[in-house]
C-alpha cells in the first residue's frame, strides 16, 4: 500500500509540474512577442498582461508543490483557466469541426489529470505517512 501512496504522489506532481512547463513555455513566448518590432500598442498590452498571468500561474503552482495535501485547490482551480484559454483560442483561430473536437478533446483529458490529480491529493491529505 506504501509503493501506492507513492505513485499517488508521483501523479500529482507530474501534473502540476505538466502545469509548470507549459505555462513557463507560455511566458517565455508572450514576453519574447512582446518586444517584436511591429507589434501595435494594444497587443502588447495584452502580451504584458498574458505574460504576467502565466508567471503567476506558475508562481501559484510552485507554491502548490510545497505542500501538495493542504493546497489541493490550486490544481481544482487551475481548470477553469485552461478551459477558457483553450476555449478563447479555439474560437480566435476559428477552428472548426474535426480539429475542434480534437481541441476539446484534449483539454477536457487533461483538465481530467488535474481533476484526478486532485482526488489524489484529497486523500493523502486525510491519510498523512
Amino acid at each position: 500500500m506504501r509503493g501506492f501512496n507513492a505513485w499517488k504522489k508521483v501523479f500529482i506532481y507530474s501534473v502540476a509540474l505538466s502545469g509548470i512547463l507549459i505555462n513557463t513555455g507560455y511566458a517565455i513566448g508572450s514576453l519574447s512577442a512582446l518586444f517584436e518590432p511591429g507589434v501595435i500598442l494594444f497587443c502588447r498590452q495584452t502580451l504584458a498582461v498574458l505574460a504576467s498571468f502565466e508567471v503567476g500561474w506558475v508562481l501559484l503552482l510552485l507554491w502548490f508543490l510545497f505542500d501538495p495535501g493542504r493546497r489541493r485547490g490550486v490544481l481544482l482551480l487551475s481548470t477553469v483557466p485552461i478551459l477558457l484559454a483553450s476555449g478563447a483560442h479555439s474560437l480566435l483561430r476559428g477552428a472548426g469541426g474535426s480539429e475542434l473536437v480534437t481541441n476539446l478533446a484534449m483539454v477536457l483529458g487533461y483538465c481530467g489529470c488535474f481533476l484526478y490529480a486532485h482526488h489524489l491529493a484529497v486523500a493523502i491529505a486525510e491519510k498523512p505517512n
